[in-house]
C-alpha cells in the first residue's frame, strides 16, 4: 500500500473521473462535508468558488489508497483511521472533504478529496514535505494495525522503484502493451538481429513495431496503437550514438517515413488484419453488444434522474398553486371579516358623513398594498428557490453527460486496447512469413540510391560462389518469386512449380518468344536513320 497525494485543481475533471463506472466498477460516495451539494461535481465547484478569493490555484488534495489484496485487505474503519491519521499529519482537520470507494473486479480501494482552502483565514493549507509525511502515517499504519510494509518503504528515502511516468501509463492503458513487456521484446530483438539493420528493422515490424523519423530527428518506433517511443530508450545498455552508427548508413532518418505516416501504416496493417479474421463478424458483435449495454446502463441512470426531474417539475406546480392558494384564502378572510364589521343604518350614515368610512377606506388600503408585497415577496423567493432547484437540476444533467462522454472514452480505449492485443498475435504488416522465404532472401542486401545495383550484383555473386562450392544451387529471383507466391497462398503453387511437377512444357511459348523478338529487331531497324541522314557531327565524332 503506498498511498499516492498530491495537490491539484481542475475539480470538474476530478469528480468525472471519480464517477466513472465503467474505469472504477462500483462506486461509492461514502462521505461529503463541508459543501450545500450533495454531488462531486458541486462540491468541487463550491470549493473552486471558494478558492477565487485566493491566489491559490490547486486548490483541492487527492490521495488514493490502493492496497495490495495479495497480502491483505482494509477494512472501512481502517479506511476512515488512515484518512483520520492523514488529515492531522497534513493539517486539513475539519477542511471540507469527499471520501470515494470504488470496486473493481473485486477489489477495492479509496480516494479522498480536501479542500485546502479554509474559508475562515481567506488562504490555503500551507502543503510542505507531504510525501514524507504520507511514509511517515503509513509506517505509523501498518506497525499499529500489524500490516506488512510495501517494498521500498521500510527505510525512509529508499523507494526508488522505476514506476511508469503518467504518459507512460497512459500510453500502458491505450496500447494494452507495459513498458517492461515492450522494453523486453525490443531488446531481444536488438540481442539476435544486432549484425544487420536490414533484418533487425524486418525483425521489429515483426513484432508490431515499425522504424520511423522522431520530431527532433531520432530514430523513433510506434507500435500497434499509434504509441511513438524512442528506440534507444528502449534497449537496456544503448545509447543515441550506438543506434545512430548502426542504423545511419542504411537507413538515415532522412529517409525515414516520419511519425504520422507510420501510424497511418499501423491503423491501416490493423485493419487489413481484421478484415482477414476468419470470425471477424464475432468480435464485432461483441464490440456492438458492449457500446449497447453501456447505453442502456446510461439510459436507466439518466431515467433515474428524468424522474427526479419530473418530481421536481410536480413539487414547483404544487408548492406554486399551494402560495397562490394560500394567498387567495388570506383575501377572501380579509375581505369576509372587513364584511362582517361593515357598519349598517344609522351608524353606516353617521360613519360616512364624520369621515370615519374614510379614514376606515384608507387603512384597508394601505393594508392591501402591504399584503400584496408581502405576497409577491413570498412569490419571488419561492421562484428564486425554484429556480435555483432547476439549476441545479440542469448541472446535474451536465454531470452527468461529462461522466457518460468519459465512460465512452473509457470504452472505446478498452476496445482499442483488446484489439491491439489481438494483433500483438501476429506480425505487423499481417501475414506470417513462411521459413522458405526467409532462406531465399537470406543474405540479400536492401540498397537504395546510386551505385546500389553494382553492389548487389557483386553480393549475388559471391553468393553464388559461395553456394557453387557448397554444392548448393545458386539463389535465382524465380526462386524469390516462388517463395513469395508460397508465402502468399499456401495452398497455390505456382506456375513454375506446375511445370517442374509435369515435367512439361508449352511448346507454343518458345515459338511466340522468337517471333517477338524478330518484330522487335526489325522495327528498330526500320527506326534507325541511314548514314546519309545523320549529322556531319556525329559522323566526325
Amino acid at each position: 500500500m503506498i498511498p499516492k497525494g498530491n495537490q491539484r485543481g481542475g475539480g470538474r475533471q476530478l469528480a468525472t473521473h471519480l464517477l466513472n463506472q465503467f474505469d472504477n466498477g462500483q462506486v461509492e460516495v461514502a462521505d461529503l462535508r463541508g459543501s450545500v451539494a450533495q454531488d462531486l461535481h458541486g462540491a468541487f465547484h463550491e470549493w473552486f468558488a471558494q478558492s477565487k478569493a485566493t491566489k491559490c490555484r490547486k486548490y483541492l488534495y487527492s490521495l488514493s489508497v490502493n492496497p495490495d489484496l495479495a497480502k491483505y485487505d482494509l477494512s472501512r474503519e481502517q479506511y476512515l483511521d488512515l484518512i483520520a491519521r492523514t488529515e492531522r499529519s497534513l493539517k486539513l482537520v475539519g477542511q471540507p472533504r469527499a471520501v470515494v470507494f470504488h470496486t473493481k473486479t473485486g477489489r477495492e480501494h479509496c480516494h479522498t478529496v480536501w479542500s485546502r482552502i479554509d474559508p475562515g483565514a481567506g488562504k490555503a493549507v500551507h502543503m510542505d514535505h507531504d510525501r514524507f509525511k504520507l511514509q511517515a502515517v503509513v509506517r505509523e499504519f501498518a506497525r499499529d494495525h500489524g500490516l506488512p510494509l510495501p517494498p521500498g518503504m521500510e527505510k525512509k528515502g529508499s523507494n526508488k522503484d522505476k514506476e511508469s511516468n503518467y504518459q507512460e501509463k497512459q500510453q500502458q492503458e491505450r496500447s494494452g502493451i507495459s513498458k517492461e513487456e515492450r522494453m523486453a521484446a525490443i531488446t531481444a530483438v536488438w540481442q539476435e538481429h544486432n549484425k544487420n539493420p536490414h533484418t533487425f528493422v524486418k525483425a521489429l515490424e515483426e513484432k508490431g513495431y515499425r522504424l520511423a523519423r522522431g520530431d527532433s530527428g531520432r530514430y523513433v518506433v510506434v507500435d500497434h496503437a499509434g504509441e511513438v517511443h524512442s528506440l534507444y530508450r528502449q534497449i537496456e545498455g544503448m545509447k543515441s550514438k550506438d543506434i545512430k552508427q548502426f542504423l545511419g548508413a542504411d537507413y538515415p532518418p532522412g529517409k525515414l517515413h516520419d511519425v504520422e505516416t507510420a501510424r497511418a501504416a499501423a491503423q491501416q496493417g490493423r485493419n487489413e488484419h481484421d478484415a482477414r479474421k476468419e470470425d471477424a463478424g464475432k468480435p464485432r458483435q461483441t464490440v456492438r453488444e458492449t457500446r449497447e449495454e453501456l447505453a442502456r446502463h446510461h439510459e436507466e441512470r439518466r431515467s433515474q434522474l428524468d424522474l427526479k426531474r419530473a418530481e421536481l417539475g410536480k413539487r414547483i406546480e404544487t408548492e406554486r398553486q399551494a402560495l397562490t392558494d394560500l394567498h387567495t384564502a388570506e383575501k377572501d378572510g380579509v375581505l369576509a371579516a372587513r364584511a362582517a364589521k361593515q357598519p349598517r343604518g344609522m351608524l353606516a350614515f353617521l360613519s360616512r358623513i364624520t369621515g370615519i368610512q374614510a379614514y376606515i377606506t384608507a387603512r384597508h388600503s394601505r393594508q392591501d398594498a402591504a399584503r400584496e408585497k408581502a405576497h409577491r415577496g413570498e412569490h419571488e423567493a419561492l421562484e428564486r428557490r425554484h429556480g435555483r432547484e432547476r439549476h441545479e437540476m440542469e448541472r446535474r444533467y451536465a454531470s452527468l453527460a461529462a461522466i457518460e462522454a468519459r465512460e465512452r472514452q473509457s470504452l472505446e480505449i478498452a476496445l482499442k486496447r483488446q484489439e491491439f492485443q489481438r494483433a500483438r498475435e501476429i506480425p505487423a504488416g499481417g501475414r506470417q512469413i513462411k521459413p522458405e522465404f526467409d532462406r531465399a532472401a537470406q543474405g540479400l542486401d536492401i540498397r537504395s540510391g546510386e551505385g546500389d545495383s553494382r553492389a548487389a550484383r557483386k553480393g549475388q555473386a559471391a553468393r553464388d560462389f559461395a553456394a557453387a562450392q557448397a554444392g548448393k544451387p545458386p539463389v535465382t529471383k524465380g526462386d524469390l518469386q516462388r517463395a513469395f507466391e508460397r508465402a502468399k497462398d499456401p495452398e497455390h503453387k505456382p506456375a513454375s512449380e506446375q511445370q517442374e511437377h509435369t515435367g512439361e512444357a508449352d511448346p507454343e511459348k518458345p515459338e511466340q518468344a522468337r517471333k517477338t523478338k524478330a518484330d522487335l529487331e526489325k522495327r528498330q531497324r526500320e527506326q534507325e536513320p541511314s548514314p546519309r541522314d545523320r549529322d556531319p557531327g556525329d559522323r566526325d565524332r
